[in-house]
């Protein structure tokens, strides 16, 4: 079936969940290393701190930082709103996402369980949407018996749209990467397996769409949300959390953790910070960064970070308590600076030139594809297109 897209321009954005460009390879993945070398690619891509899945993938749609969207970590305290534990609420996405952009404007756009688009933002909501699950329990089955051939045949059901139907905006989501790299580690043979099966999942895509015609007609970009580390050195929190709860009295502050790499604190009593400061300075390998001094690289500056961040170093990582069986085999939430935890990106299509970089910023991914689609995206963001790798003339 020949279908013509050259009256609108097309993006499919997707997202392969924990992939390292280490992982890449002309071996484990030869579909995806080809479709880098042809196109644009980079050596890696800057995740925003922290490394997890929601900060970035929320970076990913909208082009903002964490301080700027907040969502701080997959774990995080609202002042008014309370606790934010991995939801799937658009809402708590203070920067419009790029699908809500689109929608508002009239343009169908479709989701495939991209974190936090289950509901509409603002009342703006897309086209066509793959929900996630609503309870716990069923969302943890669906992950865990992900249909990897189920989304992509989603995905070339909405490109064979009518022309009136057709999403211009397609977001595509795989889990399956992550979890095998928290379980086994991330150059595990289990893991590198997965690399392998989603590379020739991808690859019967591409045959698909030139089956179709459109192999040169669709922008087609693949990134990760972040890279992963083998950790080597647990730190023990629970010493650390019971002593300070000691020290300022029960009910003096709260914390959120996220990914064995960051803790988030919150306390009631401004006067506890620099007690709490000091306390938490005794315990060895931890990083303690107060919410007026944060690294400026961070952008991390939102009432949702907390008055205290504590975070560790490769190959370091926080554990409550000894568990049994031992603790995963990967983990990421690390500052960006640590090249582990870099993310992967490459794309391809008539709006993109062939080009190698070194590196590029996640928070650029969406205002590029804004402005290959004509996109009103302005309000506040760090990201800015990324116009040396756009072909000319793209006004």
């Amino acid at each position: 079936m020949m279908l013509n897209l050259l009256a609108a321009a097309t993006v499919v954005l997707i997202s392969f969940d924990g992939l390292l460009p280490k992982q890449v390879t002309s071996k484990t993945a030869p579909n995806l290393f080809s479709f880098a070398q042809k196109g644009v690619s980079a050596k890696y891509m800057e995740p925003v701190f922290p490394s997890s899945t929601f900060v970035n993938h929320a970076s990913l749609i909208t082009g903002c930082t964490a301080g700027e969207h907040g969502i701080v970590s997959n774990n995080f305290i609202d002042p008014k709103r309370g606790k934010f534990g991995m939801e799937d609420d658009s809402n708590w996405q203070e920067c419009e996402p790029l699908w809500a952009a689109s929608s508002r404007q009239k343009m169908n756009t479709a989701i495939y369980v991209w974190p936090m688009s289950q509901t509409p933002w603002h009342g703006a909501k897309p086209a066509y949407v793959i929900p996630l699950p609503s309870s716990k329990e069923a969302k943890e089955n669906f992950f865990q018996n992900f249909d990897s051939k189920k989304e992509w045949a989603q995905l070339l059901s909405w490109i064979k749209l009518p022309e009136s139907k057709r999403p211009q905006l397609i977001l595509g989501y795989f889990p399956d990467v992550d979890t095998k790299g928290h379980k086994y580690g991330p150059f595990a043979k289990e893991t590198l397996k997965q690399v392998t099966l989603y590379d020739q999942k991808f690859g019967n895509f591409l045959g698909a769409l030139k089956e179709m015609g459109l192999q040169n007609k669709i922008d087609i970009v693949i990134v990760s949300d972040h890279g992963m580390v083998t950790p080597k050195k647990p730190v023990y929190t629970q010493a650390m959390l019971e002593g300070l709860k000691e020290k300022l009295g029960e009910g003096s502050f709260e914390y959120a953790q996220s990914s064995a790499t960051i803790i988030n604190f919150y306390f009631k009593n401004r006067s506890d910070i620099t007690t709490a400061k000091n306390y938490l300075k005794t315990f060895s390998h931890l990083n303690i960064h107060e919410a007026t001094s944060f690294p400026k690289e961070w952008h991390y500056q939102n009432p949702r970070s907390g008055d205290l961040v504590v975070t560790v170093d490769p190959p370091y990582y926080m554990i409550h308590k000894k568990q049994n069986p031992a603790e995963r085999k990967g983990y990421h939430g690390y500052d960006p600076k640590f090249a582990e935890v870099r993310a992967f990106f490459a794309a391809q299509g008539p709006d993109f030139k062939p080009a190698q970089l070194d590196k590029v910023r996640n928070i650029d991914i969406a205002p590029t594809i804004a402005k290959i689609l004509k996109i009103s995206f302005d309000g506040k963001k760090t990201g800015k297109p990324l116009d040396n790798v756009l072909a000319s003339p793209l006004n």
